[in-house]
């Protein structure tokens, strides 16, 4: 905002505020001081010029508190009522940078009622407040409103406040991402706004970062120099040479950087500024040290800092246990992160991180689902509000499901359907109708499954598997197995395939259907043999399950050959246990012989069959000759 000088004082004293806005305050107030000897009629006008320099002079917070107070007192001095017009202004100007904005709203209303639009140096001040009342609009983050009130202010008559107002719409290109036209802009006005008085520091910081964004870092690399220069706090100067160091990485000197952030450490020691540049130096991947040593320094911080440093720790130490490995301490980490709140300023490739975690968790392998649920079983809800991906969600409903565990499974499909909206709906709707199956709500799984096939869709023939199961569950045997015989050579029915064929099975005991037990017994050993070699899943066990009834099947009907085949495929397909000894007992009961020419259960009963065919095996070891014999003698 420009400086407002009282109205007695006003074309009296332009040589003081020349060197004012050159930012010379003592020379300013060595020459108030000169002036003060021809202008005794003035000096209440002069005290409040001596107030509002010293509020112009403060930089640090507590300074401006303190010229805040004294325009407080001034303001409450009835000899200053004449000269409170620019008291107000200023006084709001330093509320504002103290954050205390409704305090400020105030003051300006009370300017405004005391201007009078008909005198021109009043018209001017109604141009400050408005200025004034834009900061109030911005600060408050109300951005269109703001860029409204600056837009007007632009085609002002005063050209400092129309430049400020140009610097400010320049601020809104850069908050809303425009950071191509923002850095050329930022290089045209301030060299004009330093000239007019502004200060570069406000403004450089954000003329290096649009300098960066626009991929120029040695442009960014001068802006942040020069504020560097212009600024006298200690912090803000340590704080520019963290981001210093991020520009020597991006121009390909991890050296500089380095010992740029180690003069930090060493300064600051464990403060938040010191902390926040030793864990720099891990993000930017130049610690000074093995990688257990850095991870220490960001754990350090995660637990001694607090807000957005700890969060800013979190991030890197979650995206550093990923890059070593450590699949199980980076979700949890991600997971408190999440707890405690994403900012987007200070963790901003949070998603993208998240993303990728859980990516290298659900890479494909045999322990994918162990990993998969053990990262994220009692998680997904928190992460998936962070996550941008379904894939690793719905993976993880397929694992409950691997698992046996649809009851689990159904929950995950759900929180998918309601975060992803339309499109997580349509991905899982075939998983959320398989679970559903598996946990007995066959009513769902039907008026989903009707829904799906109203309309032509590829995974007709999956859909059609679930009616064939929720018919079997619900007693529609014929309708489930004429719909079976339709799927039983259909490609990618997944698990769905086994439960609809064992359903098939189960019924022939029913049934007592010879045709449906041979187009079983055709396919049957085929499918095991494609799962050997495979962990026994229950997927397969029920493939196994399904081959055992189809096998008796055949047996009752005399039909020994094709149950003979069956029999054999899962005495080769199962891993021990009772499927197996099940098989290999009929087979021997049968005399049938093994590869290597001996009756199938072998000579060591115990240990090929088990219990409780073991027994069973040797009772009618023992007494075969003794039936043989009757036969004979009945023959």
């Amino acid at each position: 905002m420009p400086l407002c000088v009282p109205k007695a004082l006003q074309g009296r004293v332009d040589p003081v505020i020349e060197k004012a806005i050159d930012g010379d305050w003592q020379e300013a107030r060595r020459a108030l001081g000169r002036w003060s000897e021809s202008l005794e009629e003035h000096a209440e006008a002069l005290t409040a010029l001596e107030g509002i320099f010293q509020a112009r002079e403060a930089r640090s917070r507590a300074d401006r508190r303190v010229a805040e107070r004294g325009l407080g007192t001034l303001l409450d001095e009835s000899a200053q009522r004449e000269h409170a017009v620019c008291l107000r202004i200023e006084r709001a100007r330093l509320l504002m940078l103290l954050e205390r904005v409704p305090e400020a709203g105030a003051q300006l209303r009370r300017v405004e009622r005391d201007l009078d639009p008909r005198d021109p140096w009043d018209r001017a001040r109604q141009a400050e407040v408005a200025f004034g009342r834009a900061e109030m609009l911005y600060l408050a983050s109300r951005r269109f409103d703001a860029h409204i009130a600056y837009r007007k202010i632009a085609r002002d008559l005063n050209p400092r406040l129309a430049l400020a107002a140009r610097l400010r719409l320049t601020d809104l290109s850069f908050d809303a991402g425009k950071v191509e036209q923002v850095s050329v802009e930022y290089e045209s006005l301030l060299p004009r706004a330093t000239a007019f008085g502004a200060s570069v520091e406000g403004w450089a910081l954000r003329a290096s970062e649009a300098a960066l964004d626009a991929g120029d870092a040695l442009r960014a690399l001068r802006w942040l120099e020069r504020y560097r220069q212009a600024t006298v706090d200690r912090e803000a100067q340590d704080v520019a040479e963290i981001r210093h160091a991020d520009l020597e990485v991006r121009l390909n000197d991890p050296l500089a950087a380095r010992k740029r952030l180690a003069g930090v450490v060493r300064r600051r020691g464990e403060d938040p500024i010191g902390a926040l540049a030793a864990v720099r130096t891990v993000d930017l991947g130049i610690f000074d040290g093995e990688l257990d040593e850095g991870l220490d320094v960001v754990a350090g911080a995660v637990q001694t800092q607090r807000a957005g440093l700890r969060r800013y720790a979190m991030g890197v130490l979650m995206r550093a246990l990923a890059e070593r490995g450590a699949f199980d301490e980076a979700v949890a980490v991600a997971t408190r992160l999440a707890f405690d709140g994403v900012d987007g300023v200070v963790v901003p490739d949070y998603t993208a991180n998240l993303d990728r975690l859980l990516a290298r968790v659900l890479e494909p392998g045999e322990q994918t689902c162990g990993r998969a649920v053990r990262a994220l079983g009692g998680r997904y809800g928190i992460l998936i509000e962070r996550s941008s991906e379904i894939a690793p969600f719905a993976r993880l409903g397929e694992c409950f499901e691997e698992m046996e565990l649809p009851w689990l499974a159904v929950p995950v499909y759900r929180t998918i359907s309601r975060r992803f909206a339309a499109e997580g709906a349509s991905t899982i709707a075939l998983p959320l109708a398989r679970a559903s199956v598996a946990m007995g709500d066959a009513s769902l799984a039907r008026n989903m499954a009707e829904a799906a096939l109203a309309e032509a869709t590829p995974d007709a023939l999956s859909w059609q598997a679930i009616l064939a199961e929720v018919d079997f569950r619900e007693g529609r045997t014929t309708l489930a197995v004429k719909r079976t015989r339709a799927l039983l050579d259909a490609p990618h029915l997944g698990p769905l395939r086994s439960r609809v064929v064992l359903g098939m099975a189960r019924s022939l005991a029913k049934s007592g259907s010879i045709e449906d037990a041979r187009l079983l017994a055709e396919r049957i050993p085929d499918w095991l043999a494609d799962g050997d070699g495979e962990p026994q899943d229950g997927d397969r066990v029920r493939l196994l399950e399904a081959g055992l009834l189809t096998a008796h099947a055949l047996r009752t009907k005399a039909a020994f050959t094709p149950a003979f085949e069956v029999y054999r495929a899962l005495e080769r397909s199962a891993e021990a246990g009772p499927l197996r000894s099940s098989a290999r007992f009929w087979l021997g009961l049968a005399r049938q012989q093994d590869e290597a020419g001996q009756r199938a259960w072998g000579e060591d009963l115990e240990k090929s069959l088990g219990s409780p065919w073991a027994p069973v095996a040797r009772f009618e070891e023992r007494y075969e000759s003794l039936r043989d014999v009757y036969a004979g003698v009945l023959r």
